[in-house]
C-alpha cells in the first residue's frame, strides 16, 4: 500500500537513532578510571588551582582531550579520562582552555 501524498498526509516515519554502546574494552577502561580516581578529581588537594571545595551531582567519566570536531570522539583510554562530578564536568566543558591543562597534568602524575 502506498502512502497518500499532499498537505494532509501523515508525515513519513522517522528512523530511530542508534545509540552507541561502549565496547567491552571501553567499559573496562572506564571501570579502571573509576577505581583509580575514586571520586571527582577536581576537589583534590593536587588540584587546588581549581578553587574547588566541594562537588555536586553524579559522577561522570569524562574525556579530557578534545575530539577534534563535531561528531568525532576522542580516544576512550585511561590516559584520556578522569572522573568529574556533574558540576566540574560542566565547568571543564565551558572553560576547557583553563581546565584541560590542569586535568592533563593530573593524568601525567597518575599515569606517568
Amino acid at each position: 500500500m502506498t502512502r497518500p501524498s499532499g498537505p494532509f498526509a501523515a508525515p513519513p516515519k522517522r528512523k530511530t537513532p542508534t545509540v552507541k554502546r561502549d565496547t567491552a574494552h571501553e567499559l573496562a577502561e572506564k571501570r579502571y578510571v573509576r577505581n583509580r580516581d575514586n571520586g571527582c578529581v577536581a576537589a583534590r588537594p593536587s588540584m587546588e588551582q581549581t578553587g574547588a571545595t566541594r562537588c555536586d551531582g553524579p559522577l561522570d567519566v569524562d574525556h579530557v582531550r578534545a575530539s577534534g570536531g563535531l561528531g568525532m570522539k576522542s580516544p576512550t583510554h585511561r590516559t584520556n579520562m578522569v572522573v568529574l562530578c556533574r558540576w566540574h564536568h560542566r565547568l571543564k566543558t565551558e572553560y576547557g582552555k583553563v581546565w584541560r591543562p590542569l586535568l592533563l597534568a593530573y593524568l601525567e602524575r597518575v599515569e606517568g
